[in-house]
């Protein structure tokens, strides 16, 4: 598992590489702020991702009816809804079919974050990634090169 703790026009910069990555390696990817969090699957080559919701969050995190409309507005289905697969979901969820680029899916996931969890852009953000592929666990080949995940830098 890698951690990386990222201002929003890092984040921006470093997750659509990240969800390259993680679609390979079919292992999860999580944007975090405290109680706050987004969560992506990558199963049968399409993108399963989950917004937190009120099921579980407590007061005082919990989100508030301004936040859900945004939630919708964004394209996020409502807790209870039912997925691609007929799975109901106790969080806000959507599905990216397999040809939406990794770009794409970054550009929703950073608007929605910092839409709806952030105060201000200020904040910063946790980016987790937790490999399926390698026993290790984090970004598998990618952690032996330092410099293709260095925040901020570009990638070799």
């Amino acid at each position: 598992m890698t951690t990386r703790r990222l201002t929003v026009p890092e984040l921006a910069a470093d997750l659509p590489r990240v969800l390259d990555y993680a679609r390979v390696d079919q292992g999860f990817v999580f944007v975090e702020n405290g109680r706050h969090y987004i969560q992506l699957a990558f199963p049968d080559g399409w993108v399963l991702a989950e917004a937190v919701g009120n099921a579980y969050l407590e007061d005082p995190w919990t989100l508030q009816q301004h936040q859900e409309v945004l939630l919708d507005i964004l394209g996020w289905a409502r807790p209870g809804a039912a997925d691609r697969d007929g799975r109901r979901h106790r969080n806000f969820h959507r599905v990216w079919l397999g040809e939406t680029s990794s770009a794409a899916i970054a550009e929703d996931v950073v608007r929605t974050f910092t839409a709806v969890y952030l105060e201000n852009e200020a904040a910063e953000v946790d980016l987790r990634v937790v490999s399926t592929e390698y026993s290790g666990g984090g970004f598998g080949d990618l952690d032996d090169d330092a410099d293709a995940l260095r925040v901020g830098q570009p990638s070799a």
